[in-house]
Protein backbone atom coordinates (compact mmCIF):
# COMPACT_ATOMS: atom_id res chain seq x y z
CA UNK A 1 0.00 0.00 0.00
CA UNK A 2 1.73 3.26 -1.02
CA UNK A 3 0.96 6.33 1.44
CA UNK A 4 0.39 9.83 -0.70
CA UNK A 5 1.53 12.91 1.26
CA UNK A 6 -0.75 15.83 0.55
CA UNK A 7 1.16 18.89 -0.98
CA UNK A 8 0.25 21.04 2.14
CA UNK A 9 1.54 18.13 4.79
CA UNK A 10 5.13 18.05 2.28
CA UNK A 11 5.48 21.81 2.37
CA UNK A 12 4.62 21.79 6.22
CA UNK A 13 7.58 19.58 6.76
CA UNK A 14 9.77 20.89 4.47
CA UNK A 15 9.32 24.05 6.22
CA UNK A 16 9.77 22.31 9.24
CA UNK A 17 12.87 20.91 8.64
CA UNK A 18 14.63 24.17 7.16
CA UNK A 19 13.68 25.81 10.29
CA UNK A 20 15.34 23.34 12.66
CA UNK A 21 18.87 23.85 9.73
CA UNK A 22 18.87 27.44 10.55
CA UNK A 23 18.72 26.73 13.99
CA UNK A 24 21.85 28.57 15.40
CA UNK A 25 24.23 25.94 16.83
CA UNK A 26 24.96 26.33 20.52
CA UNK A 27 28.51 26.49 22.19
CA UNK A 28 28.37 23.20 22.98
CA UNK A 29 27.29 21.81 19.93
CA UNK A 30 30.15 23.49 18.30
CA UNK A 31 32.76 22.24 21.08
CA UNK A 32 31.76 18.79 20.01
CA UNK A 33 33.19 19.76 16.54
CA UNK A 34 36.06 21.73 17.97
CA UNK A 35 39.60 19.93 17.34
CA UNK A 36 41.85 19.59 20.87
CA UNK A 37 44.13 21.66 19.44
CA UNK A 38 43.48 24.88 21.94
CA UNK A 39 44.59 22.31 25.03
CA UNK A 40 47.75 22.25 23.75
CA UNK A 41 48.32 25.70 25.27
CA UNK A 42 47.52 24.02 28.74
CA UNK A 43 49.95 21.53 31.08
CA UNK A 44 46.81 19.38 31.38
CA UNK A 45 45.79 18.62 27.69
CA UNK A 46 43.41 16.50 26.34
CA UNK A 47 42.94 13.44 24.13
CA UNK A 48 40.21 13.41 21.89
CA UNK A 49 38.77 10.17 23.97
CA UNK A 50 39.08 12.34 26.91
CA UNK A 51 36.83 15.50 25.53
CA UNK A 52 34.16 12.72 24.30
CA UNK A 53 33.50 11.82 28.25
CA UNK A 54 33.96 15.50 29.11
CA UNK A 55 31.11 16.04 26.71
CA UNK A 56 29.06 12.56 28.16
CA UNK A 57 29.64 13.80 32.05
CA UNK A 58 30.15 16.87 32.38
CA UNK A 59 33.88 15.66 33.96
CA UNK A 60 37.13 14.09 33.88
CA UNK A 61 39.69 13.35 36.00
CA UNK A 62 41.31 16.16 34.75
CA UNK A 63 38.68 18.29 33.69
CA UNK A 64 35.48 19.66 34.35
CA UNK A 65 32.36 21.62 31.95
CA UNK A 66 30.19 24.24 33.10
CA UNK A 67 27.68 25.63 30.81
CA UNK A 68 27.26 29.44 31.05
CA UNK A 69 24.06 29.56 28.06
CA UNK A 70 23.45 28.81 24.76
CA UNK A 71 26.72 31.05 23.57
CA UNK A 72 29.16 29.72 25.74
CA UNK A 73 30.75 27.35 27.78
CA UNK A 74 33.59 27.19 30.54
CA UNK A 75 36.05 24.01 30.68
CA UNK A 76 38.12 24.30 33.64
CA UNK A 77 41.11 22.10 35.22
CA UNK A 78 39.97 20.18 38.23
CA UNK A 79 40.65 20.66 40.70
CA UNK A 80 41.72 24.35 41.10
CA UNK A 81 41.07 25.83 37.91
CA UNK A 82 44.41 26.92 37.15
CA UNK A 83 43.73 26.68 33.71
CA UNK A 84 40.68 26.91 31.66
CA UNK A 85 39.14 26.77 27.95
CA UNK A 86 36.27 28.51 26.70
CA UNK A 87 34.08 28.68 23.56
CA UNK A 88 32.09 32.15 22.96
CA UNK A 89 29.69 31.81 19.71
CA UNK A 90 29.46 35.12 17.76
CA UNK A 91 26.61 35.56 15.55
CA UNK A 92 26.40 37.39 12.25
CA UNK A 93 24.88 37.66 8.95
CA UNK A 94 24.41 34.12 7.78
CA UNK A 95 27.71 32.96 9.75
CA UNK A 96 28.63 31.94 13.47
CA UNK A 97 32.20 32.42 14.53
CA UNK A 98 33.45 30.55 17.48
CA UNK A 99 35.97 31.96 19.71
CA UNK A 100 37.88 29.63 21.99
CA UNK A 101 40.71 30.66 24.51
CA UNK A 102 42.89 29.14 26.71
CA UNK A 103 44.06 30.47 29.70
CA UNK A 104 46.32 29.57 32.15
CA UNK A 105 48.25 30.96 34.87
CA UNK A 106 51.18 32.60 32.68
CA UNK A 107 50.13 32.58 29.30
CA UNK A 108 46.58 32.68 26.78
CA UNK A 109 45.54 31.70 23.53
CA UNK A 110 43.16 31.62 20.61
CA UNK A 111 41.09 30.37 18.23
CA UNK A 112 38.14 31.30 15.68
CA UNK A 113 36.68 29.00 13.41
CA UNK A 114 33.32 29.76 11.35
CA UNK A 115 30.35 27.47 11.46
CA UNK A 116 28.87 27.04 8.18
CA UNK A 117 25.16 25.76 7.26
CA UNK A 118 26.22 22.29 6.29
CA UNK A 119 27.93 22.34 10.34
CA UNK A 120 31.40 22.00 9.12
CA UNK A 121 33.98 24.41 10.97
CA UNK A 122 36.67 25.99 9.00
CA UNK A 123 39.50 28.47 10.86
CA UNK A 124 38.63 32.10 10.86
CA UNK A 125 41.42 34.96 10.67
CA UNK A 126 42.52 36.63 13.66
CA UNK A 127 42.10 40.27 13.79
CA UNK A 128 45.45 41.93 12.89
CA UNK A 129 47.69 43.06 15.43
CA UNK A 130 47.17 46.52 16.60
CA UNK A 131 49.85 49.02 16.44
CA UNK A 132 52.34 49.54 19.45
CA UNK A 133 51.10 52.84 19.75
CA UNK A 134 47.45 52.02 20.31
CA UNK A 135 48.99 51.27 23.96
CA UNK A 136 50.05 54.50 24.29
CA UNK A 137 48.65 58.26 25.24
CA UNK A 138 49.86 61.00 23.28
CA UNK A 139 51.94 62.22 26.27
CA UNK A 140 53.50 58.44 26.30
CA UNK A 141 55.87 56.58 23.70
CA UNK A 142 56.72 52.88 23.23
CA UNK A 143 59.85 52.37 24.85
CA UNK A 144 63.20 52.24 23.03
CA UNK A 145 65.92 49.09 22.95
CA UNK A 146 62.48 46.56 24.07
CA UNK A 147 61.55 43.79 21.53
CA UNK A 148 57.96 43.36 21.63
CA UNK A 149 54.84 40.97 20.72
CA UNK A 150 51.12 40.90 20.82
CA UNK A 151 48.79 38.40 21.74
CA UNK A 152 45.21 38.58 21.57
CA UNK A 153 43.22 36.75 24.43
CA UNK A 154 39.65 36.25 24.66
CA UNK A 155 38.38 38.35 27.05
CA UNK A 156 33.96 37.76 28.18
CA UNK A 157 32.40 39.15 24.67
CA UNK A 158 35.35 40.89 23.39
CA UNK A 159 38.45 40.21 22.09
CA UNK A 160 41.30 41.80 23.90
CA UNK A 161 45.20 42.54 22.34
CA UNK A 162 48.14 42.38 24.67
CA UNK A 163 51.64 43.48 23.99
CA UNK A 164 54.70 42.12 25.48
CA UNK A 165 57.87 43.01 26.05
CA UNK A 166 61.25 41.93 26.24
CA UNK A 167 64.48 43.07 27.54
CA UNK A 168 67.81 41.55 27.72
CA UNK A 169 66.80 40.59 31.36
CA UNK A 170 63.76 39.08 29.92
CA UNK A 171 60.06 40.29 30.27
CA UNK A 172 59.82 43.78 30.98
CA UNK A 173 57.18 45.73 33.03
CA UNK A 174 55.60 48.66 30.45
CA UNK A 175 53.11 51.35 31.80
CA UNK A 176 50.37 51.48 29.51
CA UNK A 177 47.55 54.23 28.49
CA UNK A 178 45.31 52.35 26.98
CA UNK A 179 43.08 49.08 26.09
CA UNK A 180 43.25 47.19 22.80
CA UNK A 181 39.64 45.51 22.04
CA UNK A 182 38.34 43.56 18.66
CA UNK A 183 34.45 43.55 19.26
CA UNK A 184 32.42 41.98 17.36
CA UNK A 185 29.89 43.58 14.87
CA UNK A 186 28.09 40.80 12.91
CA UNK A 187 30.77 40.76 10.17
CA UNK A 188 33.91 40.96 11.85
CA UNK A 189 35.84 42.04 14.58
CA UNK A 190 36.36 46.18 14.47
CA UNK A 191 39.03 47.72 16.76
CA UNK A 192 38.52 49.57 19.33
CA UNK A 193 40.18 51.70 21.84
CA UNK A 194 39.86 52.32 25.61
CA UNK A 195 41.87 54.39 28.08
CA UNK A 196 42.88 52.46 30.78
CA UNK A 197 41.36 54.98 33.41
CA UNK A 198 37.79 54.20 31.43
CA UNK A 199 38.58 50.73 31.99
CA UNK A 200 38.99 50.93 35.42
CA UNK A 201 35.81 52.58 35.99
CA UNK A 202 33.42 50.09 33.99
CA UNK A 203 33.00 51.53 30.75
CA UNK A 204 32.99 49.17 27.71
CA UNK A 205 33.32 47.95 25.69
CA UNK A 206 33.71 44.64 27.78
CA UNK A 207 34.37 42.60 30.94
CA UNK A 208 38.20 42.39 31.43
CA UNK A 209 39.81 39.43 31.43
CA UNK A 210 42.65 38.86 33.86
CA UNK A 211 45.95 39.37 31.71
CA UNK A 212 48.90 37.10 31.29
CA UNK A 213 51.25 36.58 33.97
CA UNK A 214 54.16 38.28 32.09
CA UNK A 215 51.59 41.13 30.46
CA UNK A 216 51.91 44.69 31.82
Amino acid sequence: MITRISPVFAIVLLLAAAAEDSTPPSALDIFRLLPVTIFENTPEGISEGEKQTLIENSRTGLWRLIPVDSDELRVESRPDADSSVTVRLFHGRGMTVAAEGAQTRDTCALELWVHDDRHRLTPYPLPPDPLLRDFFGPDNHPPAGLDHSIRICLAADVLRAYPLFTGPGGPTAVSLDNAVFFRWTGGGFEKAVLPLAALQRGEQPGTDAEPPRNAP
